[in-house]
């Protein structure tokens, strides 16, 4: 369970990071 919650909790913040790069990407080309 305790692993379960690890994972979960890297996908969103890879999930995070993923989406904070994709606004700077696109706030950088506008």
């Amino acid at each position: 369970m305790r692993k379960l919650c690890a994972v979960i909790l890297s996908a969103v913040v890879w999930l995070v990071a993923a989406g904070t790069q994709q606004v700077s990407a696109i706030c950088w080309l506008l």
